[in-house]
């Protein structure tokens, strides 16, 4: 009788840290969506800069032609097609492989 008594008690606590633990782990969980949604909202209400809202073209175009043309020899339209070309192979290889790698 004892020992039954003493086995659902403990089952008792179990249950009931579990359950804390369960209501710790939701409260964190909440606590981040919240955090990220307010970092999204702020990131948001940034208005975009006149200078970029016709697209890096137009800067490329305003610089002086002796300034483009030293970029163009140190390689800098190469480079950002490199960049270009390995964010969509990483996009390209996240969605061929569903997210998982």
């Amino acid at each position: 009788m004892l020992d039954a008594i003493t086995g659902w008690l403990l089952d008792l606590f179990k249950r009931v840290f579990v359950a804390l633990w369960s209501f710790v782990q939701d409260a964190f969980i909440l606590l981040l969506d919240l955090l990220l949604s307010a970092i999204v909202a702020v990131l948001g209400a940034i208005p975009v800069p006149v200078q970029l809202s016709a697209g890096l073209g137009s800067l490329w175009s305003a610089l002086d032609p002796a300034i483009i043309h030293f970029l163009t020899l140190f390689g800098l339209p190469q480079a950002l097609a490199l960049v270009g070309a390995a964010f969509v192979f990483r996009l390209g290889r996240k969605i061929v492989t569903l997210f998982q790698w």
